[in-house]
């Protein structure tokens, strides 16, 4: 891939040199600026952009950062009772949003898309349209021109469709540009002929069971876009190939299968991922009962261990939960709420968001992986979770004691009932008078705007939450 600039100046250059690759001028004036333009679209495009750098100079450019950063930061308006999480929320904002780019001839920087997909990504799709469709217009543009899109796109010439991160998520993308309104009925017909030739390139054998359940998900996710585009038949068909899910799985564990290569992790980080078929699983590991006593022994429920011990004493614990160390876990917490146990998932994302992140360097655990995991801490403050491919926001437990967020289509406010600083539990929610106990809500309906109300307790309800059935 070629990379443009162009670069020019404010102040007299004396002498210039050109060798290997380096430039170098010389000045009369001490004080002298350069400014410099890049473009992976051509020369002109280069040159126009450091002659815009001059004409504002050094403080025009800087001003002219501070209130795009502004405008995209406004966005979302929130309030904590705690300073301190305010500076958080913002920097963990900030850090979500510094991907993909536009380069003039599209998009780049997915890196990868594995990361993103969850978090990151919906967080553009939900709160920025104009990048949004240039975005999924450049994935679509993609798949017609290779046939595929890469799990990966940055500034390298080298595009491959087999990758042992991950299989279809562009599926996931596309899917939940649809259900945030960036695409419409009309573009049905692209979105299923992009859908056909992913699924085409969707080749799961000898790789990681984690590919099975990335292939369902994917399946499950265009069956939701073509019911709502009355291609019903179409939808039946994805629908049972979704069901490739359970190759995933060995039902003496009602675990992943563990002999295999996983990425990042071991069968058990990826064994509580939320995808189709989910009562069957559940019922698996033995019903609601099962399924909470092997997620208990996942987040370490109920253990003990020492106060402290030093870092090379420890013994690492395979097959816990590692606190939001990398994006393999995620969705892991939010599993809670198919065993009727959304308490625990409020337990996990408290302790988290408390422990795990903080202000200043080094204030993101583990790999921030292009802003999926700051974009993690930012829609878990709020108290949503884009559970991605799914026309649904999970509900967990806000930190925020109220937030606006300017959606694409429309505001909404969110407000906190809780009965004390210490609640964390969910009570039930209203949503625009609405009262309902469910911890999940439709996209549109969200996002249309509104206001949300949350109830929070300082106790686990007394009996088990509604469970979703759409999965």
């Amino acid at each position: 891939m070629d990379i443009y600039f162009s670069v020019c100046f404010k102040g007299a250059v004396e002498t210039s040199s050109y060798s290997d690759g380096v430039l170098d001028f010389g000045f009369r004036d001490p004080s002298a600026e350069a400014y410099v333009g890049f473009s992976l679209a051509g020369a002109e495009e280069a040159a126009n952009r450091a002659k815009s750098a001059r004409n504002l100079g050094f403080d025009g450019v800087e001003s002219a950062t501070r209130a795009e950063w502004e405008r995209q930061l406004s966005r979302i308006d929130v309030d904590f009772e705690d300073a301190k999480l305010r500076s958080l929320f913002y920097s963990t904002l900030y850090h979500s949003l510094l991907k993909p780019s536009d380069c003039g001839v599209g998009y780049i920087d997915f890196s990868t898309f594995w990361d993103v997909y969850r978090t990151q990504l919906p967080l553009v799709l939900s709160f920025d349209a104009a990048t949004a469709k240039g975005m999924c217009e450049h994935i679509i543009a993609t798949v017609e021109r290779k046939g595929f899109s890469p799990i990966c796109q940055i500034m390298d010439d080298t595009i491959v469709h087999k990758d042992m991160q991950a299989t279809a998520l562009p599926v996931y993308t596309l899917t939940d540009a649809f259900f945030r309104g960036v695409f419409s009925k009309k573009d049905y017909p692209r979105l299923k002929k992009t859908f056909a030739l992913e699924f085409a390139h969707a080749d799961i054998s000898g790789m990681s069971p984690t590919h099975a359940l990335d292939l369902s998900g994917a399946y499950r996710a265009a069956a939701y876009v073509a019911e709502s585009c009355e291609d019903n038949s179409y939808a039946r068909e994805l629908k049972a190939k979704a069901a490739v899910w359970k190759k995933a799985y060995d039902v003496e564990t009602a675990l992943l299968h563990a002999n295999t290569n996983y990425y990042e992790g071991n069968h058990w980080n990826y064994s509580f991922r939320p995808h189709p078929g989910m009562a069957e699983r559940v019922s698996m590991a033995g019903g609601f009962d099962g399924y909470l006593a092997l997620l208990d022994r996942f987040f370490c429920r109920g253990q003990v261990f020492p106060e402290w011990t030093p870092a090379k004493d420890r013994e690492r614990k395979l097959g816990s939960f590692e606190g939001l160390n990398n994006e393999t876990d995620m969705d892991t917490p939010y599993a809670y709420i198919w065993c009727g146990k959304p308490d625990r998932t409020a337990e996990v994302v408290d302790l988290v968001r408390r422990c795990r992140f903080s202000a200043g360097e080094g204030g993101c655990p583990g790999n921030n992986d292009s802003g999926a995991t700051s974009s993690w801490y930012v829609w878990n403050s709020l108290g949503i979770y884009p559970l991605t491919g799914t026309p649904y926001y999970l509900l967990g437990t806000p930190s925020v004691a109220s937030a606006e967020m300017r959606f694409a289509r429309g505001k909404l406010k969110i407000s906190v009932e809780r009965e004390s600083t210490r609640s964390i539990y969910p009570a039930g929610y209203v949503f625009n008078g609405r009262a309902f106990l469910s911890p999940w809500i439709a996209v549109e309906e969200l996002e249309c705007g509104g206001e949300l109300k949350f109830k929070l307790s300082d106790r686990p309800a007394a009996v088990r939450a509604p469970i979703p059935d759409w999965l």
